[in-house]
């Protein structure tokens, strides 16, 4: 999904909401989408944009949900119940979403190099397999991505510090409060490869309410990056 080489997983809950994990099955942002669906969950760039495209009916089977590769909906196509989603194919050199009786045409058909989950079971033969033929290549300057915390204010006992970055390879966070009292640090080496997703749960069932600040370091070859990520506990 993130264009890291990396096979990332598309699921349903029991409810029909749509997760996206990453390859370390960490949550990737912009997903639970919010919107109940149904299988099957189809993924191809359709917009010849990069990035694939999620395709899915909603569970009442009314409308083809349409969802970017962070889980916004780009569109949402009235369907009739029973014309079940088939699969995501080019035909006639224009990309298309297929269906039971029905066939959508978008933009000129897309090389995707394998990056794509076009039917149920991945493609006509049900090989339930995904062959990528690409390597990671970023067009980033910058080794931190972006730093975040979820939920944001906390207000139950736990809180999840994100850090997104790519090629880096040392994170560290040092807390503080809003005097600037050392609260707590994190820290962990990563690999230099690929976008990842380094993530540190913050327990703050003993911590007062307020306002806390994280500073977020990311080093690696291209020196070290920083930024403040404000965060509120409210009990």
């Amino acid at each position: 999904m993130d264009l890291d080489a990396n096979v990332d997983v598309l699921a349903l809950d029991s409810t029909g909401v749509l997760y996206a994990f990453n390859s370390d099955l960490i949550l990737m942002a912009g997903f639970p989408s919010g919107i109940e669906l149904q299988t099957p969950i189809l993924a191809r760039d359709l917009f010849n944009d990069e990035h694939p495209e999620i395709v899915a009916k909603s569970a009442d089977s009314s409308s083809i949900y349409i969802f970017d590769h962070q889980g916004n909906v780009k569109y949402q196509i009235t369907s009739n119940k029973d014309d079940a989603l088939v699969a995501l194919k080019p035909i006639d050199g224009k990309n298309s979403i297929i269906t039971r009786s029905s066939i959508y045409q978008f933009g000129e058909e897309t090389e995707t190099n394998g990056n794509e989950w076009s039917f149920e079971h991945s493609d006509w033969g049900r090989s339930r397999k995904i062959n990528l033929d690409y390597t990671f290549g970023s067009s980033s300057e910058n080794q931190h991505i972006r730093s975040y915390c979820y939920p944001n204010p906390i207000r139950d006992n736990s809180g999840t510090i994100r850090v997104e970055t790519v090629g880096a390879e040392n994170v560290e966070v040092n807390l503080y409060d809003l005097a600037g009292y050392f609260v707590t640090s994190w820290k962990e080496s990563v690999l230099p490869v690929g976008k990842l997703i380094t993530e540190w749960v913050w327990d703050v069932t003993g911590v007062e309410s307020g306002v806390y600040f994280a500073h977020v370091a990311v080093s690696g070859d291209k020196g070290t990056e920083t930024s403040i990520v404000k965060i509120a506990v409210i009990h």
